[in-house]
């Protein structure tokens, strides 16, 4: 878990197995591949987190799920991220939510 101050405790379940990372999504990241071995790595979070990923280059590709609600104010999804080329690689409708994956091109 990417963070800038690790909790003095939490309340994450025993049986699974967490890091507290504070020196950066790439960091995080390093991590996270040498625990998984061939497996898939994935980073989960909002908008900062996955704007910092995206601006740092370190992400292959990018899922988007959207529910149809307005808040009427917020923020953007991704700030500061510059110009990225994205490629569709499916989208998924249903009622409640619209699931879009997308490879991050690295030209």
């Amino acid at each position: 878990m990417v963070t800038r101050q690790p909790p003095a405790s939490h309340r994450l379940a025993a049986s699974h197995d967490f890091t507290f990372v504070t020196d950066g999504p790439a960091a995080a990241l390093d991590r996270a591949r040498a625990a998984a071995g061939d497996r898939d790595v994935f980073i989960m979070g909002g908008g900062a987190l996955i704007g910092s990923c995206l601006r740092d280059g370190l992400l292959e590709e990018l899922r988007l799920h959207v529910a149809p609600e307005t808040l009427g104010a917020g923020t953007p999804l991704f700030t500061g991220v510059g110009r990225h080329r994205l490629t569709q690689v499916a989208v998924e409708v249903s009622p409640v939510c619209t699931h879009m994956t997308y490879r991050v091109d690295r030209s």
